[in-house]
Formats: C-alpha cells, sequence, structure tokens
C-alpha cells in the first residue's frame, strides 16, 4: 500500500495469464503494508517454442466504493530450449537372404523428438549409401516420431568389401536453426566384422660416403 489510507476492501490480482482473479490481502492493508500473493503456472508447449512467457498483473481494490487499480507490473521468464532429433536405422528385409549381386534390402529410419520443443519439417535423411523418402510433416512434437523408408541393391564392390554398412542422419529445424541427429549405422550381413589391420617393419640401410 503505496497511498497515505488503510484499504477498506480486499486487494485482488488480475494476470493477463492466469484466468480468474487472485486474492491479494485483505482489507486493512496500511499504508506502506504489503501482501504476498503467490500463484504456480504450468508452462505449455506453445511457451517452451516461443522461449519463454511474459505476463502482467495489477492490483485491484476500493476506497469508499471507488476502484483502485496499481500500475501494471510484468516479469519475463525464459524457456530452456533444447531442440533434439534421435534417428534409429533398421534393416527390416533382404530379397534374397544372400549377399550377393542384386540383392534388395529394404531399410526403415525411426526419426523421433527426443528435445523439449516442436522441430519443425520437412524432415530429411540423408544416407551415404542410398536416396531415403520420408512422409510430408510440418512439424515433430517432443516425444512424437515418424518413419522414414529405403532400398539399397548390393553392387560387386559390396563383395569385395565383404559388407555393407550405411549411415544416416536426419535433419529438421528449430527457429530458423538446423537440428541434425547423431548418426546410426545398419550393417549386412548382420553378422559381418569388417576389420584391417597393418604390420609395419623397417629396415636398417647402410650409407656409403665417396669424399673427393
Amino acid at each position: 500500500n503505496i497511498g497515505n489510507v488503510t484499504t477498506t476492501a480486499p486487494v485482488t490480482i488480475s494476470d493477463n495469464r492466469i484466468p480468474g482473479s487472485l486474492t491479494g490481502a485483505p482489507a486493512g492493508l496500511a499504508p506502506g503494508a504489503q501482501a504476498i500473493c503467490q500463484q504456480d503456472w504450468a508452462a505449455t508447449q506453445a511457451a517452451l517454442d516461443a522461449g519463454g512467457i511474459t505476463n502482467t498483473a495489477t492490483a485491484n481494490t476500493t476506497f469508499d466504493g471507488a476502484p483502485v487499480v496499481s500500475d501494471p507490473d510484468s516479469v519475463t521468464v525464459p524457456s530452456v530450449q533444447t531442440p533434439e532429433l534421435v534417428i534409429d536405422k533398421r534393416l527390416l528385409t533382404a530379397v534374397p537372404d544372400v549377399f550377393d549381386v542384386g540383392t534388395v534390402l529394404s531399410y526403415s529410419y525411426v526419426v523421433s523428438n527426443t528435445g523439449n520443443v516442436t522441430v519443425s519439417g520437412p524432415f530429411s535423411v540423408a544416407d551415404n549409401m542410398t536416396t531415403v523418402t520420408c512422409p510430408a510433416t510440418a512439424q515433430l512434437a517432443p516425444g512424437g516420431s515418424l518413419t522414414c523408408s529405403a532400398t539399397y541393391t548390393l553392387t560387386a564392390n559390396d563383395l569385395l568389401l565383404g559388407s555393407t554398412t550405411n549411415t544416416a542422419t536426419v535433419s529438421g529445424s528449430f527457429g530458423g536453426s538446423p537440428v541434425t541427429s547423431a548418426p546410426d549405422s545398419a550393417i549386412y550381413p548382420v553378422n559381418a566384422a569388417p576389420a584391417l589391420s597393418i604390420e609395419k617393419t623397417a629396415e636398417k640401410l647402410g650409407i656409403t660416403a665417396r669424399y673427393l
């Protein structure tokens, strides 16, 4: 109470983010006295996506039947935004299931939003061996997922390597910035374990010098 008279009616709080009015203080708030009103508010997905929330409140009462309204006051609470995508690449089928030229491998790519903000599409999967098709999805909310697909036909080069491994990442955007997952890979044959080793040896050579 920054006035010079004691309030004769309860003080209520109007907040643009909270429905109705809140009780701020009973009648009888003397000049120089103060009361604290507390209210919890649960963050919405829209507030997280927007980067925070600003709400404005006023205190209201009456004195001798006339309304008394405070100047508004506002506070902004920023949100902690963690945009994140995860891709899970899986080999579904190999037809025929033989590691040979012409075998067709079918893949699925499960894309999940594991962050706390809505990631915007279009979503594109980059695979180092094939072209991936994804459904037209405008956005992916936290906890949401979608599935993309692709096929790859084995070549003679794959046979020379002894297996085929392809790696994929998925990308969307948040706030105009790209959001890209960590890579995930699939190998065929599924039990293949390609490995290389190298052994380096050195031979000491004699040096002959001729002086004139």
